[in-house]
């Protein structure tokens, strides 16, 4: 159990770190109340080597013995990635992360949900690297607002393995409702290597509608509910 913990002026390359570099610990059931992650990397200019590269960390990559951890009203910033889940599984229920360069990767072991976040000025919400088998993957009632985007202008990139991915009333807007300059809107990207993303968007809002606002590569399915196309009135 961690509680009532704020790190923040050190020079830190890992803030907290569950993946240790065993083959596989036995490590369940984790929980973290009222937490803050701080690093000093400079949003928009983020770097993936030196200090500040994962606040947080769930799983080494091996699949077992590392799952089920659950984190209430915890936040992360100016790191590189926020929470860092390699072949883990969590839930998460409330936080406001902010200026990280992504606020979520996820290589998911196991269930994952994401819920009640408010993420400000970060290059990226969520980067997924698929998992080993079919995991499932929620993200609910959040909203993603920046100033920045990584290069690729994407707000969600998942790349490799099979999925099924849930965003259930998740609202994506740049502080400036026409794009980002030289960056455009934001976008979502679904690539299963050969392997199906599905996909469904129940009260989604982004600026783009879902024929060239979400990408999926591998012929897996897309199901939009209630979608929401904002422009620059909204």
């Amino acid at each position: 159990l961690f509680r009532d913990i704020n790190i923040r002026n050190l020079n830190f390359v890992n803030g907290i770190n569950l993946g240790f570099d065993v083959s596989q610990p036995q490590l369940d059931g984790t929980t973290f109340h009222n937490m803050v992650v701080s690093g000093s990397q400079t949003a928009n200019a983020w770097s993936s080597s030196g200090n500040w590269q994962k606040a947080i960390i769930l799983g080494n990559g091996n699949f077992g013995d590392n799952y089920d951890h659950v984190l209430f009203n915890c936040s992360w910033s100016n790191c590189y990635y926020g929470l860092y889940c390699n072949a883990s599984g969590f839930e998460i229920l409330g936080g406001q992360p902010g200026s990280n360069g992504t606020d979520y990767y996820l290589a998911p072991g196991g269930q994952i949900s994401i819920a009640g976040i408010q993420s400000q000025n970060s290059g990226q919400f969520i980067q997924g690297a698929g998992g080993s088998g079919v995991n499932t993957v929620a993200i609910r009632d959040s909203i993603y607002d920046t100033n920045y985007l990584i290069s690729s202008s994407k707000w969600v990139t998942v790349t490799g393995g099979a999925a099924s991915w849930l965003f259930d009333n998740v609202r994506c807007v740049t502080f400036s409702t026409g794009g980002i300059s030289g960056l455009g809107v934001p976008l979502m990207y679904f690539d299963g290597q050969g392997n199906k993303e599905n996909v469904t968007l129940i009260n989604v809002s982004q600026m783009a509608p879902p024929s060239t606002g979400v990408t999926l590569t591998s012929g897996g399915s897309l199901v939009c509910i209630d979608y929401v196309q904002m422009n620059s009135s909204i």
